[in-house]
């Protein structure tokens, strides 16, 4: 899960699909954005200095490229 980015009372909530690699995961996740969409299959990857998954960047499907935030971790749900 992760803190929205202009509001602490929006979320995230992403489940973890596949673990690609030690930095990088794919995730189904919910969206706080557009109406709260539901995407399948987003990348994810560590960017956190300790390599701790306690700060990540997600894939900005619409744009093919990585998000611009770094996003704080409250944890992740393993399917």
């Amino acid at each position: 899960m992760l803190r929205g980015f202009a509001d602490l009372r929006r979320g995230h909530l992403a489940v973890v699909r596949r673990v690609l690699g030690p930095r990088d995961i794919l995730v189904d996740h919910a969206n706080w954005l557009n109406s709260g969409e539901i995407t399948l299959n987003v990348p994810v990857r560590d960017v956190s200095p300790n390599g701790d998954w306690s700060a990540v960047q997600v894939w900005h499907v619409p744009g093919g490229h990585w998000g611009g935030r770094t996003y704080q971790v409250q944890g992740f749900i393993w399917r």
